[in-house]
């Protein structure tokens, strides 16, 4: 419980001293807004954070899968904005999607576990979330919490939520 704990609180003081201000203004401004995550436990996540967007009014796509992520990305430009929802940043399957994005300028908001990595150095946006790897006794992969990840993707709502409220 104590490691939950950890992660809770590393991800709320993060939380403390981000400014979201330019990726509120940018998801408002967006024409479309594409939400991609690069695992499962990330994409229930998403789908969460791509309902509360859309519940708010702000129509985004969820996309799922790397062949559909870099399909979709070809028709993206620089009106538009990619949230890429990661646990290390450095999924292989969709680097050149991301050096796609960045040539055509696409804006780029990186979700991650960790702050050095391949998506959030091409990103114009990064987010972190605090993450631990659970114990397990039968599995030989970690398995982590997203705890941190669900809070910091619900905190980026209720601000988005204030921002078209009280900011717009």
């Amino acid at each position: 419980m104590a490691q939950l704990k950890d992660d809770i609180v590393q991800t709320f003081q993060y939380v403390r001293h981000t400014n979201f201000q330019p990726l509120l203004d940018r998801i408002f401004k967006a024409k479309d807004v594409i939400v991609y995550a690069t695992g499962f436990s990330q994409n229930n996540c998403a789908k969460e954070f791509s309902n509360d967007l859309f519940i708010v009014g702000r129509k985004n796509y969820l996309v799922s899968g790397e062949v559909n992520f870099a399909i979709n990305a070809e028709n993206l430009g620089p009106e538009d904005l990619v949230i890429v929802i990661s646990l290390g940043g450095n999924t292989t399957g969709i680097k050149n999607t991301i050096k796609i994005l960045n040539m055509n300028h696409v804006p780029l908001c990186s979700v991650t576990g960790s702050s050095k990595n391949f998506l959030n150095e091409h990103a114009q946006f990064n987010l972190y979330y605090e993450t631990s790897a659970l114990p397990s006794k039968k599995v030989t992969q970690p398995i982590y919490s997203y705890t941190g990840l669900s809070i910091l993707l619900s905190v980026l709502n209720r601000k988005y939520r204030e921002f078209i409220l009280y900011d717009e």
